[in-house]
């Protein structure tokens, strides 16, 4: 399955060192463990999984509950924006792309080509079309995994 090119290229310390870069995490003080947990769950998620409930605690000892979609619809922007940074490597930015994505899904929102290809590449590798490419399609297989657990019927 061309899905299994996901795992090769990002995992969940991906998105572990996203969340632990985000404001929510900041603001928050999530435990490690906590972050580590939810970093799982939004990996599954993203790779066309249930839209489940999570909880944590904060550093002063409030116990809060979120949704994966409602995380990512609160602090897909600020993901996006860490993934931009020019330290983030690979695997980070691919995992965001991917959170952008099903965040654009979520919301049937226009997922702009451009901040995608702002989050994936730097000036280095700008000549990757093939890599624009691969991701596309790889985005094109998760829509379709997403339409099929949502009982969407392909033409």
């Amino acid at each position: 399955m061309k899905l299994d090119i996901i795992d090769k290229v990002c995992s969940v310390k991906d998105i572990e060192f996203l969340l632990s870069h985000s404001d929510w995490y900041i603001w928050e003080k999530v435990s490690s463990k906590d972050i580590e947990r939810i970093a799982k769950l939004l990996m599954e998620y993203i790779k066309g999984g249930e839209d489940n409930d999570f909880s944590y605690i904060t550093e002063d000892g409030a116990f809060k509950e979120n949704s994966l979609s409602n995380y990512l619809s609160e602090n897909e922007l600020n993901i996006r924006c860490i993934a931009m940074s020019d330290c983030t490597k690979i695997g980070a930015r691919f995992a965001a792309s991917l959170m952008y994505f099903r965040y654009c899904y979520d919301h049937s929102t226009y997922m702009e080509l451009t901040q995608l290809e702002r989050v994936l590449l730097r000036t280095d590798e700008k000549d990757s079309d093939s890599f624009l490419k691969a991701i596309i399609s790889i985005m094109m297989d998760l829509e379709r995994k997403y339409n099929k657990r949502q009982g969407y019927v392909e033409c």
